[in-house]
């Protein structure tokens, strides 16, 4: 073996060790499936708050691209708005179907924008490049009531190149293909469970949490079978979920005032109860890359750090009153932030 490709090998290993493993890159932000690894930074509870274009926005959820852009659906506003935090400059793009509230929101790999349209069982993709719309057609309109509400609710890009989205009308996780436009309804066992959160974890399989229940359900995407798994409070309300570095899959209960976790791997579930239970109304949460979570507190009007490792938890009033915050992300330099749905603003958290 030569002396150069010693070198050459060395060089190559030393490269893939500073890249990382692809386990990493799956550490992400609520509702979102980015291939980036949130960052971690001291948080002191310092807000500042953004206004939003528009006053009628109304902003739903939040999503961080890999340059650090906060993307933000304005469902009063029928909107997708960009945030470049560096500029403090906003970007709006107008959803092409009139009245499609669009809802929830991720990036994937490539930097596409992923959005639902729940007022009209759409889904929405924005190349940030072209500034391209381009929407999919979902086909439940016929399924539910006429006048009724849609039930796109929460995307997230799989590892296996498909969109998988929440439908809280049909009770079941959807599936796209982004080629062809193709696409799959699997039904979770509970019926009118009304599937919520998302989440793909580093084997690629889909879990969505149960509002209207107490369970949590897994896709498995290559067999496609569904399966439920009870948490350990009755009819605790999982609304949204995360994942850690560690891959465990965490979710916040709305019902019982706390959050908690799953391992994929063992199914071995553990809750946690934060300071202001029983008046918390844990919506959403989100991990940073130290695998810190930060919770939205939509009853409490707050937002806390919990750190799995102690036990401790810290808390600080949003601040703004009925904030009612519905998500909640880490982007790559480990700031948080979140959508005010009840002020039509955009706040970071330091």
């Amino acid at each position: 073996m030569t002396h150069l490709f010693k070198t050459s090998l060395w060089l190559g290993a030393l490269f893939i060790m500073l890249l990382g493993t692809g386990r990493d890159l799956f550490a992400n932000g609520s509702d979102s499936f980015i291939n980036f690894k949130p960052g971690t930074r001291e948080i002191k509870g310092k807000y500042t708050v953004y206004d939003l274009p528009r006053d009628y926005a109304t902003p739903h959820c939040v999503a961080s691209d890999h340059q650090g852009n906060i993307w933000i659906t304005e469902v009063g506003a029928n909107r997708i708005a960009k945030f470049d935090p560096e500029r403090k400059i906003f970007t709006e793009y107008l959803v092409p179907t009139p009245d499609a509230q669009p809802h929830g929101i991720t990036v994937d790999k490539d930097g596409i924008v992923w959005f639902t349209e729940i007022g009209k069982d759409k889904i929405g993709r924005i190349d940030p490049k072209t500034e391209k719309i381009t929407e999919y057609p979902i086909p439940v309109s016929e399924k539910r009531p006429p006048g009724g509400t849609g039930g796109i609710h929460t995307p997230m890009m799989g590892k296996d190149g498909y969109l998988y989205a929440t439908n809280t009308f049909l009770s079941s996780i959807f599936k796209l293909d982004p080629k062809t436009g193709q696409t799959w309804e699997f039904p979770v066992p509970t019926k009118k469970s009304n599937p919520y959160g998302i989440q793909v974890d580093f084997e690629g399989n889909v879990w969505a949490a149960e509002y209207r229940s107490e369970h949590l359900a897994k896709l498995d995407t290559k067999t496609g079978k569904v399966t439920e798994y009870k948490t350990p409070t009755p009819k605790s309300g999982p609304r949204r979920l995360t994942i850690d570095p560690q891959g465990l899959i965490w979710f916040a209960e709305w019902e019982a005032h706390k959050i908690g976790y799953i391992n994929p791997k063992t199914l071995e579930m553990k809750e946690f109860t934060p300071p202001s239970h029983p008046q918390t109304g844990t919506y959403a949460l989100a991990s940073d890359g130290a695998g810190i979570l930060y919770v939205a507190e939509f009853i409490s009007n707050q937002v806390s750090r919990f750190e799995p490792k102690t036990g401790k938890w810290t808390e600080w009033p949003m601040p703004l009153r009925r904030s009612r915050v519905r998500n909640i992300v880490v982007d790559p330099k480990g700031y948080v932030w979140y959508a005010d749905n009840g002020n039509s603003k955009l706040v970071r958290l330091e």
